[in-house]
């Protein structure tokens, strides 16, 4: 019995170590621009239901590598994968639909392509759909929903988006989203200015943005707004004001904000304590649960 379980453990993870290989081969080939090795390794029978190689093949059919061009054939073996939930193919598909081909364009279903594979964290979706935000393609436009995704573009090192994100222009943009009260983007400012990225150094207006996050419930900015009150940088030194915010991401179960505590409290005598204790906890009592992880 235990001969029989391990000869049926061994094929299933022989397959499964075949199943990788033959695909990763496939790569390999492409990278050496070996098209005719790699389309006889995407369309082995182990790769049928790959959604890696279907991809990968469907590229194949669309830039004419191997095969004469055929965006039919790409979108059918896009709509394969992305069935399967592939962010790559989803935003491949979804660029055909956006250009008309091999499928009729249709501008929604590109939209609704990109958003799943954005969600997926796939750079390139998350690139375009800020740019259709932000030029009010088929949505209206809205700045606030473009900042959003082409900053996660950019986290994922999507390059249009990090140079995108370096421009002056771009932080106008940010600006007004961090109006409209999105953190990631208020975060985003006060850390340009407190770096001075892409602007003159200002810790004042890092101050500023820093505390619009950290009212907001931003974990993050309560922290370093508390260590700029601390050191008197964009506000005057005030370690009252300090505790106060290291108190409130402590409480919520930071604990950089519990060792900042117990650092800044050696220089404050108890009645500066007991008062900083005071304003955390009206802040807790207003605002709630309101504290996020950023």
């Amino acid at each position: 019995m235990k001969i029989f379980i391990f000869t049926i453990a061994f094929f299933i993870l022989g397959s499964t170590f075949t199943y990788a290989s033959n695909f990763q081969n496939g790569m390999n080939a492409l990278a050496r621009k070996d098209h005719e090795k790699a389309f006889s390794l995407f369309t082995l029978p182990t790769e049928k239901n790959n959604a890696l190689s279907q991809t990968e093949l469907g590229y194949m059919y669309q830039n004419g590598q191997r095969v004469e061009q055929s965006f039919q054939e790409a979108a059918k073996l896009f709509k394969l994968a992305a069935k399967q939930e592939y962010p790559k193919a989803q935003y491949a598909l979804g660029l055909l639909y956006q250009n008309g081909q091999g499928v009729d364009r249709d501008l929604i279903e590109a939209t609704q392509l990109y958003k799943l594979s954005a969600k997926g964290e796939y750079p390139e979706a998350q690139h375009a759909l800020g740019l259709f935000y932000q030029n009010g393609k088929v949505f209206k436009q809205d700045y606030l929903k473009a900042i959003t995704w082409i900053l996660r573009a950019a986290k994922n090192g999507h390059p249009d988006a990090q140079f995108l994100r370096k421009e002056i222009r771009y932080n106008k943009w940010v600006e007004l989203a961090a109006e409209k009260g999105d953190i990631n983007a208020l975060i985003f400012l006060g850390a340009n200015y407190y770096l001075g990225l892409s602007v003159n150094q200002n810790y004042i207006k890092a101050a500023k943005w820093y505390r619009k996050a950290a009212e907001l419930g931003s974990i993050s900015a309560q922290n370093i707004l508390g260590a700029m009150n601390e050191r008197g940088k964009g506000t005057t030194k005030n370690y009252i004001e300090a505790s106060k915010w290291f108190t409130i991401t402590e409480r919520s179960g930071n604990v950089h904000g519990a060792l900042y505590r117990e650092k800044i409290e050696k220089w404050m005598d108890s009645s500066q304590i007991k008062k900083a204790q005071e304003l955390a906890q009206k802040w807790l009592d207003e605002h709630g649960e309101k504290s996020t992880t950023q």
